[in-house]
């Protein structure tokens, strides 16, 4: 069995990569597609995980900061596959700095796991 750690930074990796090829809204596709609401599903649970059940028993530590920051970047930007129409145009506008910030976050996780 793979431990938690592994799974959440495969889910941050997955979202990274997934939500950096996304592109926004056009008349040509006017709602998101399938496979944007899988992803979407899977950083919302993943980020609901990290935020509701780690961090809330952890937030003491390092890691409990990590699980919440990581969590709710992954809501973010769960919300920004979902391209729901009444999202803030600064959220929207600030697509990159949450997928780069969640990108730090997956790089944090992988490098204190995977490091020896």
């Amino acid at each position: 069995m793979l431990p938690m750690g592994t799974i959440m930074t495969g889910c941050m990796f997955a979202g990274v990569i997934y939500a950096g090829l996304v592109k926004p809204l056009t008349a040509a596709k006017p709602t998101a597609t399938v496979i944007d609401k899988l992803f979407a599903s899977l950083l919302l649970l993943a980020g609901s995980w990290n935020v509701l059940w780690y961090a809330s028993q952890n937030i003491g530590h390092f890691w409990g900061k990590m699980a919440l920051l990581s969590g709710l970047l992954m809501w973010l930007t769960s919300a920004l596959l979902f391209q729901f129409k009444f999202l803030p145009q600064w959220l929207v506008k600030a697509k990159p700095l949450v997928i780069l910030a969640l990108a730090a976050c997956c790089f944090k996780y992988g490098y204190t796991i995977y490091s020896f």
